[in-house]
């Protein structure tokens, strides 16, 4: 299924999408629900799922039954890491209902498009739901919880609504952007 999605008719629709909003609108990058919508009216060569501020915990896309989560993300100066923000998880009142939330409600691919503000470049990760693994030795901090193997390093920010936030370690992982749009 990701070999049909994510091609080369894909990632030029999207490519042409992105420089059509760059001319149209001021912001710095897209992010939230217009990243969704970008992405979403890239994939015209195939049906599927979207839903403006749909809020769906499992996925922002969905084709058949696979399915797909957007994030914006930062990758750090050094470009080893990638940090992405994801699920809230307020409602569940310990580390394991937590973890059992997070591991239910992954999609199958995480499709992070990263903004360049020096390059003025996005590169586009796609990140395998079998790269994250939730079940984890979790440590209770001050601020919430957190793991760290140094590949995928993960803390819930009580801060921030228990806001789970992964650095994913692009280099130690092999993880390579798979498309690069220049604006």
């Amino acid at each position: 299924m990701k070999k049909e999605i994510f091609n080369e008719k894909f990632f030029l629709k999207l490519e042409d999408n992105v420089k059509k909003f760059h001319e149209l609108f001021s912001f710095n990058h897209l992010k939230s629900e217009m990243l969704e919508e970008i992405i979403s009216k890239s994939m015209n060569h195939i049906e599927h799922e979207w839903e403006c501020y749909s809020h769906n915990s499992k996925y922002d896309i969905k084709i058949s039954d696979f399915t797909i989560q957007v994030k914006s993300g930062k990758i750090d100066k050094k470009g080893e890491k990638l940090t992405i923000s994801s699920f809230r998880s307020t409602k569940y009142n310990t580390i394991e209902k937590k973890i059992n939330f997070f591991e239910e409600n992954s999609s199958d691919i995480i499709l992070s498009m990263v903004f360049n503000d020096v390059k003025k470049e996005y590169s586009i990760f796609l990140i395998d739901k079998k790269t994250i693994s939730y079940r984890k030795e979790w440590i209770k901090t001050k601020g919430g919880y957190s793991y760290k193997d140094g590949k995928v390093d993960m803390k819930i920010a009580h801060s921030m609504s228990d806001q789970l936030w992964l650095d994913i370690y692009i280099k130690k992982l092999d993880i390579n952007p798979v498309w690069k749009i220049k604006i």
